[in-house]
């Protein structure tokens, strides 16, 4: 079912409902108001009748009678009962009523001086009536057909009225809905027409339309297009680069085979080829597994895998692990401002990956730190927590600052250095998952790479 015509019903169900409720308001309204002037024409018939027999003397039980007979179709099946005192009845209307009132009903009557009641399908009012020291208790009834017919006319008229309206209602909604969703329809056959081929093409969007949803839907979408183009472009240069960086080993390694194969060698120079062979074999391993963890920090971290981590722990570990690889390495690890409680030093974390990127950044110190100490560097405040790296190479170009954490991008200054040029983009996409930031900047001449974390991550 479409929007618009589900948009339709929607219409058409609320406003016929609330009809309905408006109808059987009136109705009900109406019946009441048409039982309560019958009943004050019972009422008046009572004391008109009661007045006749006791204040005119020359009207006596026979003459009220004939009065009765002769005025019997103002009210339906009219009857009228005048009762003593002693419940002994005075008078009694001529019509074919089978109907004598009970003395519970009397006794009512009396107690309340005023009681509307029925009998069968007759509405009757009971009252108390005195004159001269006379207390009479009076009982009319009769059919209420004028207000049954009135009652039929007003349902008929309702139903009507309500059918018709339902049916304006339903043509005025789907016109409507039609008119209010048709920028809808043209925005999807322009989505339509969109595939990966033409991500660069932006729906078109009228300058003169008001923000409206629309609007503001084909603006969200554009800015999807745009960042779906920026993300097959750097997933395309990624497999380009990749390809190209696991292509030379691979080269490296069917060449010395090649050439292993074509004449017979002596034992030192298979030797030599085995440990060849394993250098690119680790060198292969490394770059497959930076890519590996590349890929795995392009994925949510599940708040089940987040650990309560602390920094200094986990930068002591760290520095345990470089320094096996670069014994010559000096780091030096000092607190700009030194913690009071535990809690100062804490935040959320996976502890693989945020040693990943620590390991990263320290052996891209020690590679690039041209033999001077390594200065770590631990601080916080209130919602955060720091730590510098900072190494005193050779600073990097100022053109290449902004490609720092770009997939295989090697600076100037990294000539003569083995690496693939992930180390640091991996580290920026780790931190930047834990809801952190990595940036580098230059600070006594040295080079900074400086790592924010949140303390206490909500998961």
């Amino acid at each position: 079912m479409t929007i618009k015509t589900r948009t339709a019903l929607w219409i058409v169900a609320v406003v016929s409902l609330l009809m309905l409720v408006l109808c059987s308001f009136i109705y009900w309204e109406f019946k009441q108001a048409e039982q309560g002037l019958f009943q004050q024409r019972l009422k008046e018939k009572a004391i008109n009748t009661v007045k006749l027999l006791d204040e005119v003397q020359e009207v006596d039980s026979a003459l009220l009678k004939l009065i009765d007979k002769n005025t019997i179709d103002q009210i339906r099946d009219e009857k009228v009962w005048i009762f003593d005192s002693l419940n002994k009845i005075v008078y009694s209307s001529i019509d074919d009523l089978k109907w004598q009132p009970n003395k519970s009903l009397l006794y009512s009557i009396r107690h309340h001086e005023y009681l509307n009641f029925k009998i069968d399908e007759h509405e009757a009012v009971g009252l108390m009536y005195a004159f001269q020291g006379k207390s009479r208790l009076v009982i009319s009834a009769g059919i209420n057909q004028e207000g049954f017919d009135a009652l039929r006319a007003l349902l008929k008229i309702l139903l009507i009225g309500i059918l018709a309206g339902m049916f304006l209602v339903a043509l005025t909604a789907y016109l409507v809905a039609k008119q209010v969703l048709k920028p809808l329809v043209i925005l999807n056959q322009q989505v339509e027409a969109v595939n990966h081929e033409q991500l660069n093409t932006a729906i078109p969007i009228e300058e003169s339309r008001t923000k409206d949803e629309i609007k503001a839907l084909a603006i969200s979408f554009n800015q999807m297009l745009t960042r779906l183009q920026e993300a097959f472009v750097q997933q395309k240069q990624f497999i380009q680069h990749a390809s190209h960086e696991l292509r030379t080993p691979l080269a490296a390694v069917t060449n010395q085979i090649d050439l292993a194969l074509q004449q017979d060698r002596s034992p030192e120079y298979y030797k030599l080829l085995l440990l060849s062979l394993q250098e690119d074999h680790d060198k292969l391993s490394k770059l497959l597994q930076q890519l590996l963890q590349l890929f795995r920090t392009g994925q949510t971290i599940q708040p089940e895998v987040l650990e309560t981590l602390y920094l200094n722990e986990l930068i002591d570990d760290c520095m345990d692990q470089v320094s096996q690889v670069y014994p010559d390495a000096k780091l030096v690890l000092n607190y700009t401002n030194f913690p009071e409680q535990e809690e100062d030093l804490m935040f959320k974390g996976n502890p693989s990956l945020v040693s990943t990127a620590f390991l990263n950044l320290l052996e891209n110190a020690c590679k690039y730190g041209s033999g001077y100490p390594i200065l770590i560097h631990i601080g916080f405040d209130q919602t955060s927590i720091t730590l510098t790296i900072q190494n005193q190479g050779s600073l990097i170009p100022e053109l290449d600052r902004d490609r720092l954490f770009t997939a295989f991008f090697r600076s100037n200054n990294t000539e003569g250095k083995r690496g693939f040029g992930l180390g640091l983009m991996l580290a920026f996409k780790i931190i930047q998952v834990h809801q952190g930031t990595l940036s580098y900047l230059i600070k006594d001449h040295s080079n900074c790479f400086v790592s924010v974390f949140p303390k206490n991550r909500n998961s």
